[in-house]
C-alpha cells in the first residue's frame, strides 16, 4: 500500500491516507479512519481556512453552524461530518426527477441549469469533481453565482489536465468510472486552469490551490491523448488516471451571468428570465459599443488591405531582384568564359615569344660564328641581310 502520513482535515485523524501500491489516481487515497478521499480532505481544509480557524471540520462545527451550506453530494466524509448543521442542505442530480423535488430515495434533485433556490440563498456551495460532467458550464456557474450570497463561495474540485480546457463535443465518449454507453458520469469537458476564467465570467473571483502535486505536467492524464489506454483499462481507472489535486475557490462579486462556452449553446432560459434580461439592457450603451467595435473593425480591415498591398509590392520587388540576380549570374558566366579565353591567349603568346627568343638566340649564334667563317661574298651578303631583317645589331 502507498501511505501518505498527513492530517485528515475532515475527521482530524493524523495517521494519514492509503491506497493500493499500484494505483496512480492518488486523489482517491482514503483516510485510515473516516475513509474519506484525500481530495475531500483538501476541500475541507479550504473550507476550514476560510470559515473556521484552519482546524479539521470535526473540530469546527460551532464555527460553521451559522453558514447556509449546499453540498452537492449526499454521501462522503464531508457530508457525514457536517450534515447535522442547522442550515445544511445536500443534493444530487437524477435523470427523470425535476429539479427541486425529492428522488425516490429521498434526496433533493438539483439541476445546475435551473437551481430550485431563491437568489442569495447560500454562504457556501461545495462540489467535488462535478463540473467535468456538465455540458453547459457557464449556465451552471451563473446559477451558482445567483444563489450564492454576496461574498459567498463556491469551493470545488475538478481533474485538471495540462494546457487549455478541451470541450469533448465531437470526440469519442468517455465516462469516469463507468463504461462508454452507460448512464454513468459522462465527461463533457477536460478542464485546464482557464476554468478560473470561465467561472469569473459569471460574477466571481476565482483562485486555485495546488494542494497535492503528484505529477509533472507531461505525465498528467490526457483523455484525448490517452484514450486507447482509457478504453483498454475501463474497469481499472484507479490504475490509469494521473491527476494532481487542485481546489478552486470562487467568491461571488456580482450578479453577472454568461451563457455558452466553446461554441456550445445552453438550454434556452424561460420567458421570465428573458424579460428580466431585456429590461436590464442599456440600449444606448450597447449601440455605442457596437459603433466603437464597427470603427475598430473598419480600421482593422483598412490595415489588412494596406498590408496585403504592401505584400504584393514586396512580392513584385522580390521577383525583379530575382530576375536581376539571374542576369548578373549570366553576366558573371560570360566574364568567366572571357577571362578563361584571355588566359589561353596569354599562354599562346608566351609560348610564341619563347619560340621567337630561341630563334633569335640561334641566329645570333650563327651570325657570330660567321665572322670567322671563310665564306664567299654572296654568302656573307646573305647573312648580313638576314641579320638586318631579324634585328640583330652589330657588337660595338
Amino acid at each position: 500500500m502507498k501511505d501518505f502520513k498527513e492530517l485528515c482535515y475532515v475527521c482530524g485523524d493524523g495517521r494519514g491516507f492509503s491506497i493500493d501500491d499500484k494505483a496512480t489516481h492518488l486523489s482517491e487515497s482514503r483516510c485510515v479512519n473516516c475513509k474519506g478521499l484525500l481530495r475531500s480532505s483538501d476541500t475541507a481544509r479550504c473550507i476550514s481556512e476560510i470559515y473556521a480557524d484552519g482546524t479539521p471540520l470535526s473540530n469546527s462545527i460551532d464555527q460553521l453552524s451559522g453558514l447556509h451550506i449546499l453540498n452537492h453530494a449526499p454521501f462522503g466524509s464531508i457530508h457525514k461530518i457536517i450534515h447535522s448543521l442547522p442550515h445544511y442542505q445536500c443534493s444530487e442530480y437524477f435523470d427523470g426527477t425535476p429539479s427541486g423535488q425529492l428522488s425516490p430515495n429521498g434526496i433533493l434533485c438539483v439541476d445546475f441549469y435551473n437551481m430550485p433556490f431563491p437568489d442569495d440563498s447560500f454562504d457556501l456551495i461545495i462540489t467535488e469533481d462535478v463540473f467535468e460532467h456538465i455540458e453547459y458550464p457557464l449556465k451552471a456557474f451563473s446559477e451558482i453565482t445567483r444563489v450564492l450570497k454576496a461574498g459567498g463561495r463556491h469551493i470545488f474540485t475538478v481533474p485538471i489536465k495540462q494546457g487549455k480546457t478541451r470541450n469533448r463535443k465531437g470526440l469519442p465518449p468517455a465516462h469516469h468510472y463507468a463504461p462508454p454507453g452507460s448512464a454513468g458520469a459522462y465527461v463533457h469537458f477536460e478542464w485546464g486552469y482557464d476554468i478560473c476564467d470561465v467561472a469569473n465570467a459569471c460574477g466571481t473571483e476565482t483562485e486555485y490551490r495546488l494542494t497535492h502535486d503528484f505529477y509533472e505536467p507531461p505525465d498528467i492524464f490526457d483523455l484525448k491523448r490517452d484514450y486507447n489506454t482509457y478504453i483498454d483499462n475501463i474497469n481499472q481507472l484507479l490504475y490509469v488516471f494521473k491527476y494532481n489535486i487542485n481546489c478552486f475557490i470562487s467568491k461571488k462579486t456580482s450578479m453577472k451571468t454568461a451563457h455558452g462556452y466553446n461554441d456550445v449553446t445552453p438550454p434556452p432560459p424561460d420567458q421570465a428570465c428573458v424579460d428580466k434580461a431585456l429590461a436590464s439592457l442599456d440600449i444606448n450603451s450597447i449601440i455605442s459599443k457596437l459603433i466603437v467595435e464597427a470603427n475598430s473593425l473598419r480600421t482593422i480591415r483598412f490595415e489588412r488591405d494596406a498590408l496585403k498591398e504592401r505584400n504584393e509590392t514586396l512580392k513584385t520587388n522580390n521577383e525583379a531582384l530575382k530576375a536581376k540576380n539571374e542576369a548578373l549570374k549570366s553576366d558573371n558566366e560570360v566574364l568567366k568564359a572571357s577571362h578563361q579565353a584571355l588566359e589561353a591567349t596569354i599562354k599562346t603568346l608566351e609560348k610564341e615569344n619563347r619560340t621567337l627568343m630561341e630563334s633569335k638566340e640561334a641566329l645570333r649564334f650563327y651570325y657570330e660564328s660567321s665572322k670567322s667563317w671563310k665564306v664567299t661574298k654572296p654568302l656573307r651578303s646573305a647573312i648580313e641581310l638576314l641579320r638586318r631583317n631579324k634585328g640583330f645589331g652589330r657588337e660595338e
